[in-house]
Parts: structure tokens; C-alpha cells; sequence
């Protein structure tokens, strides 16, 4: 108990690289929860993954798995070891932790395929990520990701109503003038000149303009 509360003072100290070593003294399923963290936080990503998948083969019932499955996906992601990055992801996600949890996991776990050109099932759980958690700190970037990665697969005609429904949802975005002149190209007629010209109106200063 020492040990680990050692450790959680010196994390907080920003002493990342103590705060580990700290933690590996207690040999608790927490210990090992709160290192992997403190190794995330000190750049040591293959130091994070050892010590999650540690805690996940030692402590299998343990509270801390599906956080320690977030740690983990986090240490593959900036390993760039994309597919087991979303498989870790993916297993957190439906782990039944509160909506913030769930949020981050199927938002990392939808970069993660998208960084391994795995597109559809990265715009799928971009969707997945606004539509079951609207409210959650992911939600708007998911929501344009979505529409990025119908057009990666060039299926703009699904994508526009994608971003149509972006706009909409969030007027203040700073990605407004980026999409209004995307969804100009992309429509036809009057709906393509109003994007257009609604871009120039709001934003004539600006080199999209």
C-alpha cells in the first residue's frame, strides 16, 4: 500500500519514470493499472504494453482489466501496431465501463483501423461513436472522420448527408469552411452554389474562400 501510494504522489509530481518504479514495488493488479499509465505518460509505450498485458494475465478477474486494455491499445497505437491496437480497443469498448470509457475505446480503436487502411470498418465506428454517444468529448471529431472516410472510399454521395448532418449538428465548427467548400464541389445546381456562396460570405478572407 506504501508502495502504490508512493507511486500515485510521484505521478502526480509528473515523476513518470519514479512513479513506475514505485508502482512495480507493490505488485498489485492497481500497481501495475497505475504504471502502465505512468509509462504511457513518460513516453515509455512498450514499457505501458509489458505492464498491462502483465496485469492482464496475472489479475484476469481484476477490476482494472478493461482499463489496462485502454493502456494497452494506447501503447500499441504509438507503436504503431494498428491491428492489435484495435483488437485491444475493440475489447475495452465493449467492456461495459461508463460512456467517457466506452467513448474513447471505440474512437481509438476507429483511428486505429483507419490508420491501417481498414476504411470501412473505420467509418463505421466513427458512427458508432456519435450516434450511441452523442454527448460524449469524441463525438465531433468522429462525426467528420466518418464523412473522411466515405470519401477515402469514394463514395461521396454517402458521405455528403454525413457532413450535411455535421454542419448542422455543430454550426461553430472550425472545420465550417473546410466542409462547406467540399460538399460545394460535390453538389450539383443551386444546393452546390448556396454552399459555395455561404463560404465566401462567412469566411471571404480566408484562403478556402
Amino acid at each position: 500500500r506504501m508502495a502504490s501510494a508512493r507511486g500515485d504522489i510521484l505521478f502526480d509530481l509528473g515523476r513518470h519514470d519514479e512513479a513506475t518504479a514505485a508502482y512495480g514495488e507493490a505488485e498489485s493488479d492497481y500497481s501495475l493499472h497505475a504504471a502502465a499509465v505512468a509509462s504511457l505518460n513518460a513516453g515509455e509505450s512498450e514499457r505501458a504494453v509489458q505492464l498491462a498485458r502483465q496485469l492482464i494475465e496475472t489479475f484476469p478477474e481484476s477490476p482494472y482489466i478493461s482499463k489496462a486494455q485502454l493502456a494497452m491499445g494506447e501503447g500499441l497505437l504509438q507503436l504503431k501496431q494498428y491491428t492489435e491496437a484495435a483488437h485491444a480497443f475493440a475489447s475495452t469498448a465493449a467492456a461495459g465501463e461508463d460512456s467517457a470509457h466506452r467513448s474513447r475505446a471505440l474512437s481509438r480503436q476507429a483511428w486505429s483501423l483507419y490508420l491501417s487502411k481498414e476504411l470501412a470498418s473505420a467509418g463505421a465506428t466513427f458512427a458508432k461513436v456519435y450516434t450511441e454517444l452523442p454527448g460524449s468529448e469524441e463525438a465531433d471529431e468522429a462525426h467528420y472522420m466518418h464523412g473522411r472516410c466515405l470519401v477515402e472510399l469514394e463514395k461521396e454521395e454517402e458521405a455528403a448527408p454525413v457532413w450535411l448532418a455535421y454542419l448542422q449538428t455543430y454550426p461553430e465548427s472550425n472545420r465550417k469552411a473546410e466542409l462547406l467548400l467540399r460538399l460545394g464541389r460535390m453538389k450539383t445546381g443551386e444546393e452546390g452554389v448556396q454552399l459555395l456562396e455561404e463560404l465566401v460570405s462567412a469566411y471571404g478572407d480566408s484562403a478556402l474562400a
